[in-house]
């Protein structure tokens, strides 16, 4: 029932009810409107259920042991402010994802590229194990050494608690089968029937076990506690010699947080918001401003969760693995602070980590596990796509009802350059970085294998150079290049929120007219 009166009363009506844009109409029919409230409810719900649901933060650092010794209350103020501070993390993800969703999109899609090439390596890794020891161990003495091990009445199946017992027991073992490789861990007789006994050998290592693994799923610990967290290099290293067996399927998923039913409502929330607003289009009602760009944050939550499907998802503690030796990678060095957020911002920011240093700490927040060049090259590729057609939903309010002409100007610029800025640093930033490196192939090249500039020594000379070359070019794109681009994209982000609200001062009747469902159904 539509009536002459005043325009609905919400808690942003106030705001707008001395503009002389918006109607003095009134829509009320509970079947056939909406309010101001409804709208701003249903976007900051989307909104949450895309940012908020959709990040799959990596394992956070390994919590101390509390003391029984502590009192009671103290024990407790210590638990809390821990869980305080585990959240601070989640919080840190959220507002990056609010404001710059591009980058947790880069950062998805490079543990997705990683994952995928890891699972393959791992895999390969295993049966190569598996093919070195055949014919060492054979079924008849598996079994024999399990049911040894095995007091009547224990289950079949291992405990989460059982990891720690068997290694020692393994350690203290002897057989007749010995192992060069296996640096004081038992032989290799001990370590597979611990793997037979824990962790089913024939476990394979799939994309969410990489995902695992990227996420900081391993981490080395001795007899004072954690030390740092293994990089996939270290992992698949560790397969390689037999010291390490995949966890089943049941143990990754019982350490996810994640569920169906968690993200079938984020997915229904999200799926349901964007069908209502192509119904309102295809029915010629109007969209607002905030709908508008909650849609577009649709487009990356599907592209986040098309990245991080097989991620598990909120892990807790990582699977605690005895130290041993293991290679180091080759870690380069920031010298400011200006370059440190030149590399975060093309996605080279897992190369300047030493995990060894992170002591207690677990990964980076955003670390992705250390991608090749080529990996990061194919996910730039495709976060720029994405943030392209992020852009370019927020031109679906090009002709939409804004409460000046200045405001529709804004809003149509700003989305040109949110569109055009991702491009852009592409585009110039790798063509930089191509010309580059070709000039640096020809200005400095490579000495050959025996030639006396290496043999005298001069080899480690000759890689400085590069790297203070590659440095210099760093800066450049940081100072020339990305500076400016960045700054006029994040001016056209703030641009866009503060329209999308402001706009909400006067919108048209129609705006508060709901969706006649009906009109969809066939009939006569």
């Amino acid at each position: 029932m539509v009536t002459p009166t005043s325009r609905p009363t919400s808690f942003l009506g106030a705001a707008g009810s001395a503009n002389a844009t918006v109607s003095s109409q009134r829509c009320d029919n509970i079947d056939n409107c909406r309010n101001l409230d409804g709208i701003v409810q249903s976007c900051l719900v989307t909104i949450l259920a895309c940012v908020w649901f959709a990040v799959h933060r990596n394992i956070p650092a390994p919590r101390p042991k509390t003391s029984p010794e502590l009192d009671s209350s103290i024990r407790i103020w210590t638990t809390l402010w821990r869980t305080v501070r585990d959240q601070k993390v989640s919080l840190i993800v959220f507002l990056v994802a609010l404001f710059l969703p591009e980058l947790i999109l880069g950062w998805a899609v490079r543990q997705l590229v990683l994952a995928r090439k890891l699972a393959r390596k791992l895999e390969k890794a295993r049966l190569n194990a598996i093919e070195a020891r055949t014919g060492e161990v054979d079924d008849a003495e598996i079994t024999e050494r399990l049911e040894g091990q095995l007091s009547p009445g224990t289950p079949t199946t291992p405990t989460s608690t059982e990891f720690e017992r068997m290694l020692s027991t393994n350690r203290r073992s002897q057989s007749h089968v010995p192992c060069d490789k296996c640096d004081g861990r038992g032989s290799q007789f001990d370590l597979f029937v611990a793997a037979k006994r824990i962790a089913n050998a024939d476990e394979r290592w799939t994309v969410s076990h990489a995902f695992f693994v990227a996420m900081g799923g391993f981490e080395f610990y001795n007899e004072d506690g954690p030390l740092y967290p293994l990089s996939p290099a270290n992992v698949l290293e560790l397969v390689a010699r037999d010291h390490i067996v995949p966890p089943t399927a049941h143990e990754i998923s019982d350490r996810s947080k994640g569920d169906w039913l968690t993200k079938g409502v984020a997915i229904g929330q999200t799926v349901w918001f964007v069908v209502q607003c192509i119904a309102r289009r295809a029915t010629g009602l109007p969209v607002t401003s905030l709908e508008v760009m909650t849609l577009a944050y649709t487009v990356i939550t599907v592209a986040m969760y098309a990245a991080w499907w097989h991620k598990p998802l909120n892990v807790s503690c990582a699977i605690r693995v005895p130290e041993e030796e293991v290679k180091e990678e080759e870690v380069f060095t920031c010298t400011s602070r200006w370059e440190k957020i030149g590399i975060y911002m093309v996605g080279w920011q897992d190369s300047y980590v030493d995990l060894r240093e992170r002591k207690g700490l677990g990964v980076p927040i955003f670390w992705a596990g250390r991608p090749s060049i080529n990996d990061g090259v194919v996910a730039d590729l495709a976060v720029i796509s994405v943030a392209m057609t992020f852009g370019a939903v927020h031109c679906v309010a090009w002709y939409s009802d804004f409460q000046s002409h200045l405001e529709q100007k804004l809003w149509r610029w700003s989305s040109i350059a949110i569109i055009a800025a991702p491009g852009a640093l592409g585009a110039i930033g790798y063509t930089v970085l191509v010309s580059a490196f070709v000039a640096m192939r020809r200005l400095m090249p490579q000495p050959d294998p025996g030639s006396a500039y290496r043999t005298a020594g001069n080899q480690s000379a000759y890689f400085s150079a590069r790297r203070a070359y590659a440095k210099a070019v760093n800066m450049f794109l940081l100072g020339i290049v990305f500076t400016p681009i960045i700054v006029i994209y994040i001016a056209a982000r703030i641009i866009l929120i503060v329209l999308s609200f402001t706009s909400l001062r006067g919108l048209p009747f129609a705006a508060y007219q709901t969706v006649q469902w009906t009109t969809f159904m066939p009939h006569i």
